[in-house]
């Protein structure tokens, strides 16, 4: 029951409500269906097809293949994050920060999506790898991905929501302990994600401003994954391989 509790306790029944597929169901896989057609659609897209087979070589005959689109009401509404970097009308030191700092893309999202509420947002980081651990669901293992890289390189909310970011590292702490040990290596190798993402969050802990108590547990975090798992935050992260201390 703790177990549980440690991996649910900001899924609020407002998160599953903006989350859940509307058909109550959570699948593995994406659900398709062919798109509907009529006897006139066919004859159009059989012609079509042989215009097509004479030009082109067997291999490249894609168009053959059946049209489908995703089951209605069955994809989990996960949010999208805005792919606006920085405010308009910023000068070309503040486009250079934002690049670097995801904190005006998360602010964006919380306030169109969630009312401004962090809370929410890590429910739907506990919703997305529940979903991924119980459900086998991989979309919500990206999704939970993506959400964890842009509260890790947002260095000005630290400062904001330091609550938040004290539960964001317990959250961590517990669902790292859960992940599978094929997909735990593919986090840490794919890109270099967890190490990579988890060394952004250090350093913003080591800014100025930062809440003691925060700073304090972020240090704690982290020589616990260095001491289990042997990685090296203090050093910039290979692009394509797990950092690792020299035994």
């Amino acid at each position: 029951y703790k177990q549980w509790v440690s991996l649910t306790n900001h899924i609020s029944k407002d998160v599953l409500d903006i989350l859940q597929p509307d058909c109550g169901i959570l699948y593995s896989v994406t659900q398709f269906e062919s798109e509907a057609s009529t006897t006139q659609s066919r004859r159009a897209s059989a012609l079509e097809e042989e215009m097509m087979d004479s030009d082109m070589a067997p291999k490249s005959k894609s168009h053959k293949l059946p049209k489908l689109k995703n089951v209605a009401g069955t994809k989990v509404k996960y949010t999208r994050i805005p792919k606006k970097k920085y405010p308009d009308g910023s000068n070309p030191a503040e486009i250079s920060k934002y690049n670097l700092d995801s904190s005006y893309t998360l602010e964006l999202l919380l306030t169109e999506r969630f009312g401004k509420d962090v809370n929410k947002l890590l429910g739907e980081i506990q919703f997305a790898f529940v979903c991924f651990l119980v459900g086998l669901n991989y979309d919500s293992f990206e999704q939970w991905k993506k959400l964890v890289h842009l509260l890790c390189t947002s260095s000005d909310a630290v400062t904001q929501y330091p609550e938040a970011y004290l539960s964001l590292i317990a959250m961590l702490h517990f669902q790292i302990r859960e992940i599978p040990s094929d997909f735990f290596v593919d986090i840490v190798t794919c890109n270099n994600f967890l190490t990579a993402t988890l060394h952004e969050l250090f350093q913003n802990l080591l800014g100025e401003n930062i809440d003691s108590k925060l700073r304090k547990k972020g240090l704690s975090f982290q020589k616990h994954l260095t001491d289990k798992f042997k990685w090296d935050f203090m050093s910039e992260p290979d692009d394509y391989a797990p950092v690792v201390v020299d035994s």
